[in-house]
């Protein structure tokens, strides 16, 4: 009878916490390029992943904690299997140019079963230039130095390309250049992996990542795309990059709860983290679904009675993971348009000051394209597959289609 209960509990459990059905959204990107360029009327098709955050645990460990325990007893996965060989089937189907994968593979590393996700998914997507992968905060977590790097070897030895700069497995690769074959009229893509950024060398990685990008030469031909775990780094790299057509992120899973709020009232209030995407969802519905944490965030730092109390408020661990999911929220969910606002002489001192402060004063050489032009310069946030906590409202996992295409 008790074992009865138990199960029942069970399955109402899994009914109430169940996974959404992962969905495909579609995106086109126009690049708008005012040369004569071989790149007008070419098309470049991307599928964007992240955040998997694969948590089936290896068979027979009795090591593991009473949550992993409980967790491979009720059968709730932040993603299934069943879920996985969907989406090898549906990424297959859309015979892309390439797919890329901005990080959290894994809920973790510890007593994960990363062979199983490497031979059984990994393995099995199709695009036509290969996979590209750099990892997030989840997949370094409770991991050292050694097996992180066992871990980077095990992803090595699959069919992805990992670009980090931090480790000697990958020969501190994090970047790439392909030549696509569009139509026998071929252009160069570059691939360019950033560390997560509050590992605590990103700063150091990072300055010597921008300083090697803006010392390539690029021309118009070529086409740019960086990739960030976390939507906080596209601060930076919008203003010290001399030259990015296109940065993917994850990391924020669109905040995972969405709730509709008037357009009317979201206009009036000119909220800071209001995103491109949203900004024209408001011009053409009444509701827009906003994720709930940055309004939980814009709350909590201008209700005057916040004040007093928030001090206190902020040494709970739950109140700083919620604050500290994202800061830079307007780049955080969906599709942005980056403005073009770099001023190439204040870049070179901002990165004199940026290095000094860091103890790095090395001079950066700046390279400049041949031809001046403006094709715009984007930024996809994706909501992930994987979940964090077991619940989505109004907030559907997604795998994102991107196409790209240069008039």
């Amino acid at each position: 009878m008790l074992k009865s209960l138990q199960n029942l509990l069970f399955v109402i459990f899994k009914w109430i916490f169940r996974n959404e059905e992962i969905k495909i959204h579609y995106h086109i990107l126009p690049f708008g390029n005012q040369t004569t360029s071989i790149l007008n009327n070419k098309i470049l098709k991307i599928v964007h992943l992240t955040d998997i955050h694969f948590d089936y645990y290896q068979e027979q460990l009795d090591n593991l904690t009473w949550r992993e325990k409980l967790i491979n007893k009720i059968k709730y996965h932040r993603i299934t299997k069943s879920q996985l060989s969907k989406m090898i089937e549906n990424i297959n189907e859309l015979n892309v140019d390439i797919i890329v994968i901005t990080g959290d593979l894994f809920q973790q590393y510890l007593h994960i079963d990363v062979d199983w996700l490497t031979q059984n998914f990994l393995n099995k997507l199709k695009s036509k230039y290969g996979i590209y992968c750099i990892l997030g905060n989840h997949d370094e977590r409770h991991c050292d130095l050694q097996q992180r790097n066992i871990l980077i070897q095990k992803l090595n030895e699959s069919i992805i390309t990992i670009l980090d700069p931090t480790t000697s497995i990958n020969q501190h690769n994090f970047f790439t250049k392909i030549k696509i074959d569009n139509n026998n009229n071929p252009f160069e893509v570059e691939i360019v992996g950033f560390p997560d950024f509050y590992d605590n060398f990103f700063w150091e990685y990072y300055h010597k990542i921008v300083k090697f990008i803006n010392e390539q030469p690029i021309n118009e031909n070529t086409f740019r795309i960086l990739l960030s775990h976390n939507p906080d780094t596209i601060r930076w790299l919008k203003q010290d990059i001399l030259h990015l057509d296109l940065i993917l992120a994850g990391h924020t899973h669109h905040g995972q709860v969405k709730i509709p709020l008037p357009s009317i009232l979201l206009r009036n209030l000119s909220l800071s983290f209001i995103s491109t995407e949203q900004e024209k969802e408001m011009k053409q519905n009444y509701f827009v679904y906003i994720p709930l944490i940055p309004i939980i965030g814009y709350i909590f730092k201008k209700l005057p009675i916040w004040s007093v109390l928030r001090k206190r408020i902020e040494k709970f661990k739950i109140v700083q993971r919620v604050l500290n999911v994202c800061k830079n929220w307007e780049w955080g969910s969906g599709l942005c348009e980056l403005n073009n606002d770099i001023d190439s002489s204040t870049l070179i001192d901002r990165f004199s000051h940026l290095h000094q402060q860091h103890q790095q004063q090395s001079e950066i050489k700046m390279i400049y394209r041949k031809s001046k032009f403006n094709r715009g310069r984007f930024c996809y946030t994706s909501s992930g597959v994987g979940t964090h906590f077991p619940f989505r409202l109004f907030c559907a996992p997604e795998i994102a289609h991107l196409t790209v295409t240069f008039n």
